[in-house]
């Protein structure tokens, strides 16, 4: 009888636990509340794009996510590219296309326009935003939110330790190696420093960020003299290896960075742009190569 009963008490509690509330904070400070995990999301910039599209693969929900954004398609910056065909929707400037997949979650950026999103509130679409995108903590920390969102936690968790695991085989210079000194490479004369997320595929490559060594702050812009006072061993700049020669000489011919050893003999590493700027798990592609360039 009493296992009756237990069977009995299970059958009941499932569709109850099934269907369990979940209630976030997002980025904006609101609260976001969902009686059962969402069936019809649309994300609308990249990084989540990429972050989505695994955690609900691993869930094996993955028809849940009905639209991704309009870069998703461009394999320059897409690491989700070509979009599996089951995601039919884009979420570009025609927002009442995007309203007719009658979505029931929007995850957005702080960085999408204001009335975008105001629009799609004033639709009764339940929006989420992400507003932190300047550490590998902060990517984690958006993994396992979209995981807390979309009921696939165990996912999301496995995903965010995956992507910790992966940086930590790179987080030293090889044995008996120095740590090498990096810097980016803009035209502009600007460089990243401390709070950016190149500062943690520095560390996270085993090698030391010049800028944020130096004290500067985010993307700072430097003077030709200040920039010609800088030794990096290696300069960075995004782009593709086939390029490189192209690259080298406006290295060469930009102030301030055509004073540098690494300049003039050459000691430029290329990174592929989607890798380098990233602000999902695959910037991890960006460690690995930089730490393969620096030390091989």
């Amino acid at each position: 009888m009493r296992r009756y009963s237990y069977l009995f008490l299970c059958l009941f509690l499932a569709p109850l636990l099934a269907g369990a509330s979940v209630s976030i904070t997002d980025g904006r400070g609101q609260t976001v509340s969902f009686k059962a995990p969402p069936q019809r999301i649309v994300s609308t910039f990249l990084g989540a794009d990429e972050m989505l599209k695994e955690i609900l693969v691993r869930g094996g929900k993955l028809h849940h996510l009905q639209a991704v954004s309009t870069l998703a398609d461009n394999p320059d910056y897409s690491h989700i590219t070509p979009v599996p065909k089951s995601i039919k929707g884009r979420a570009g400037d025609d927002l009442e296309s995007l309203l007719r997949l009658k979505p029931d979650l929007a995850v957005v950026a702080s960085f999408n326009r204001p009335e975008f999103v105001r629009r799609l509130e004033q639709a009764k679409v339940q929006t989420f935003v992400l507003n932190k995108f300047s550490s590998f903590a902060d990517i984690e920390e958006n993994i396992k939110q979209l995981g807390v969102l979309t009921g696939e936690t165990k996912s999301a968790n496995q995903l965010a330790a995956e992507f910790r695991g992966a940086l930590e085989k790179t987080a030293n210079p090889p044995a008996g190696k120095k740590r090498a000194t990096v810097l980016t490479f803009m035209a502009n004369g600007s460089v990243h420093g401390a709070g950016t997320t190149f500062d943690d595929i520095a560390r996270y490559s085993g090698t030391t960020n010049l800028a944020s060594q130096k004290g500067y702050q985010g993307w700072a812009r430097l003077s030709p003299e200040v920039l010609a006072s800088l030794d990096p061993d290696f300069l960075v700049v995004a782009g593709r290896p086939e390029h490189k020669p192209t690259l080298v000489a406006q290295i060469r011919s930009t102030p301030g960075f055509a004073s540098m050893r690494a300049a003039k003999e050459g000691r430029v590493v290329i990174i592929a742009g989607r890798d380098l700027t990233a602000v999902s798990h695959h910037v991890v592609n960006a460690v690995t190569a930089l730490h393969k360039a620096a030390y091989n």
